[in-house]
């Protein structure tokens, strides 16, 4: 069983998301907060799996919010769950610490399976998300000529890990994984760390296409 808490201020969407996660029988809705201090002054006490996070709290903004929650729980993975149109500006929600980013307007098969995917570990990027960011980018050649050691760090990025776990698996330091990541940035046309997590997410996770449509998955003539 999954264990979720909902941050969201607008008690009808509160609502409306409880009724949706009683049908669901392998998440559990443990609680809701209705602003960033109730959640702050909870939070210690709370055994949780995932946080369900609405940005626009008007009590704190999203990414500083997020930092405050991983000073208190570092691994607690958190899934964004917003009502304003999905643009490249999410970005700044990943680079903060964010595993995954959904509508409120998906249906409640799309929102469990981000859940679950985020709860797992993983990252979620809507296709909408990843479009958006993907015409920022340049041409996929450009993907498949990269150097392989800038080639492995895409890929442990997909896998949702963070620049000290990358160094530990490739046995460098954090300061050769945040070189290839400014090179990565650069050839692939990307403005952010936020923006090359989503974008690693969309073509390089092998289990992409269970939370996107039609993901492309790692070229196999590239080491891992």
């Amino acid at each position: 069983m999954i264990r979720a808490f909902l941050v969201e201020d607008h008690e009808l969407m509160r609502r409306g998301l409880e009724l949706m996660f009683a049908g669901i029988p392998d998440i559990e809705l443990t609680g809701c907060a209705g602003s960033a201090a109730s959640l702050m002054s909870l939070l210690p006490g709370l055994e949780l799996d995932i946080l369900l996070l609405d940005p626009g709290l008007p009590d704190a903004d999203g990414p500083e919010l997020i930092h405050k929650v991983h000073t208190l729980r570092p691994n607690l993975p958190i899934l964004i769950l917003t009502a304003q149109p999905e643009d490249a500006a999410a970005a700044r929600l990943f680079d903060a610490g964010a595993s995954g980013y959904v509508s409120k307007a998906v249906s409640p098969e799309t929102l469990a399976q981000a859940v679950r995917r985020v709860a797992g570990g993983k990252r979620y990027v809507s296709p909408q998300l990843a479009e958006i960011l993907m015409l920022r980018t340049r041409s996929r050649s450009e993907l498949d000529a990269l150097p392989p050691r800038e080639y492995q760090v895409l890929c442990y990025l997909a896998d949702g890990l963070r620049t000290n776990d990358i160094a530990v698996r490739m046995g460098v330091t954090p300061q050769s994984v945040s070189t290839w990541r400014r090179r990565l940035l650069d050839r692939l046309g990307l403005e952010s760390p936020g923006e090359l997590y989503v974008w690693a997410a969309q073509h390089l996770d092998p289990d992409a296409d269970a939370a996107t449509d039609g993901a492309v998955r790692q070229p196999a003539n590239e080491p891992r």
